[in-house]
Order: C-alpha cells, then sequence, then structure tokens
C-alpha cells in the first residue's frame, strides 16, 4: 500500500507519503492490523522550503461487526509515533481508540458516524492533550469511481496547558475520485 497527498491552503502545502502493510485475520472476528511508515511535510504556499517536517511509524487494530448486509460497526485503537521531527519541540505521539457506524442507505448513499478519544503526549515541554472528536458525513457514489461527500466535524481538546484547550466545529466537502486496478 502506498498513498500519497498533497493539499494546499492560501497559505500552506501539506504533502503526505505514506506506505504500509495491511494484514487480515479472518479467524479472529476479521482483525485488521495496519503498519506504516509516515513522511509529513510542511511548506508555505510561495516556495518549498519546509518548516515542519515529520518521520513516523502507525499501527491500527480494528475489528468490524456486521449487522445485517447495510450497517456496520467498527471498533479500533491506533498509535501515531513520531520518530523524528524538525523543529523537534512540536514534536509527539498520538495514541487513541474509536467506534464508528456506517449504514448504506441505498446503493450510492452512505451515512458514517465516528467517536474518537485520542492522549497525545508531547516530547518536549511537559505537555499533553486529550482530544474528543466526532465526525459525521454523507456520501453519495455518483459513479463507481466518483463520490460525493459532505463532512462535518466536532473536536474538544484539553491541555495540561489551558492555553492549548479548545472546541472547533467544522463542516466541509469534497470529490473523490477513486482509480482501481
Amino acid at each position: 500500500k502506498l498513498l500519497a497527498t498533497l493539499s494546499q491552503t492560501p497559505d500552506l502545502r501539506l504533502a503526505d507519503v505514506l506506505a504500509g502493510l495491511v494484514y487480515s485475520v479472518p479467524r479472529l472476528h476479521n482483525l485488521t492490523l495496519r503498519a506504516n511508515f509516515d513522511y509529513n511535510r510542511l511548506t508555505g504556499t510561495h516556495n518549498f522550503d519546509s518548516f515542519f517536517e515529520n518521520y513516523a511509524l502507525q499501527f491500527s487494530a480494528e475489528v468490524p461487526i456486521p449487522i445485517g448486509r447495510a450497517q456496520q460497526i467498527s471498533i479500533g485503537t491506533d498509535a501515531n509515533i513520531s520518530l523524528y521531527a524538525i523543529p523537534n519541540p512540536p514534536q509527539r505521539g498520538d495514541f487513541g481508540a474509536y467506534v464508528g457506524y456506517a449504514v448504506n442507505v441505498s446503493r450510492s448513499f452512505s451515512l458514517d458516524a465516528a467517536a474518537r478519544l485520542v492522549v497525545r503526549p508531547y516530547y518536549q515541554g511537559n505537555r499533553t492533550d486529550v482530544s474528543e472528536v466526532i465526525a459525521l458525513s454523507a456520501n453519495y457514489r455518483i459513479k463507481d469511481n466518483l463520490t460525493l461527500s459532505a463532512i462535518s466535524t466536532f473536536v474538544a481538546n484539553q491541555s495540561s496547558r489551558s492555553v492549548f484547550d479548545y472546541q472547533v466545529f467544522n463542516i466541509g466537502g469534497g470529490v473523490s475520485l477513486t482509480w482501481r486496478f
């Protein structure tokens, strides 16, 4: 598995390259295990000089629980362990657990909901954050390789340093083009 993304906002470019393995264990309730190496780089939009880079290992374990033919609950845990970051002070790990629900309302329309609790210990500065995330999405598949999505998230963050406490609500959308080979 190899995945690369490039995102851009008016002031920021994000490059993310992910390579790893996925292993399914059917005898253990279709447990899915993932191990990835992730390279992440942030640059300004007017130059390619990075102001942050991170090299990390990611691990996850997930158990899908089917409910009939059109619904599924997923329960999982994940870890993102930063190996090296430039500059070093924002370097952190992420250790989380999540539950998700998916329902196919029709052949072309699906709804998804997820809740995640994550602990983020920072490697310097004696800081630890705890975040709760709730996400909802509606997806309409126009063709087999083209999907329109509406996405909404709510995040609450509590930090050992109160200046980093926040709550944020986002609404967005997206278009996904999938190529299968």
